[in-house]
């Protein structure tokens, strides 16, 4: 098992940043966003693609070829001065996606997570005064309320495992165990160790829920 730096923090979230970094933190599209920190640096992405917005028709042209292509865009816009510094992708048929994001204010950092689908969630932690630990963000995805937007009733309680427990609730047959734990994903350009920790995470949380099977 691999050690990790939980108590990593990073100097800023507005700092100096690559362009990986820089367009990761700001491009809602899920596939888009993985294709423009892929090809970036190369200078050929045509510059509409790097707005985190994208126009309707281009949005319509996209969901012409696949439902998935839409994943992230419906996202809400960033407020000022704010940026994602955390994603949960669930690999679903609109490739749904969970954004943590983070503004700035005169005195603190303020924090929040969003979906597609108008739901809001509780945090744990709203704000900071200097960017949060790594073990920080993992308190929140583990620990935030999701409250639906219509009934007003909590959906669940964090936003990683009730996904992977519904998988094995409801498809351990029909499913592979690596097509099961690749459901949800975490990504993140600013916490370079958070996605391998919940890889680990996603197969010791497998293992409990296939106990004696």
């Amino acid at each position: 098992m691999k050690d990790f730096n939980f108590d990593y923090q990073p100097k800023s979230y507005w700092g100096p940043q690559d362009l990986k970094t820089f367009y990761g933190s700001r491009i809602k599209g899920q596939i888009r966003k993985k294709m423009i920190t892929e090809e970036v640096e190369s200078g050929n992405i045509p510059l509409s693609l790097l707005e985190p917005e994208v126009s309707e028709e281009l949005k319509d042209y996209q969901n012409h070829f696949h439902p998935q292509m839409m994943g992230g865009e419906y996202l809400p816009n960033y407020k000022n001065n704010e940026i994602e510094i955390c994603r949960v992708v669930l690999d679903s048929t609109t490739l749904d996606v969970y954004s943590l994001r983070v503004r700035k204010n005169k005195t603190r950092h303020v924090y929040r997570i969003v979906d597609e689908y108008s739901n809001t969630f509780k945090l744990p932690q709203n704000s900071s005064v200097k960017p949060l630990k790594m073990i920080q963000i993992i308190q929140i995805l583990n620990n935030c309320e999701v409250i639906n937007y219509d009934s007003g009733e909590r959906m669940m309680k964090g936003i990683i495992r009730p996904h992977l427990d519904y998988m094995c609730d409801y498809h351990l047959d029909d499913y592979s165990k690596e097509k099961i734990i690749n459901f949800v994903k975490v990504e993140s350009n600013i916490y370079p160790e958070i996605e391998i920790y919940y890889e680990q995470q996603k197969d010791i949380w497998f293992k409990e829920n296939t106990k004696g099977l």
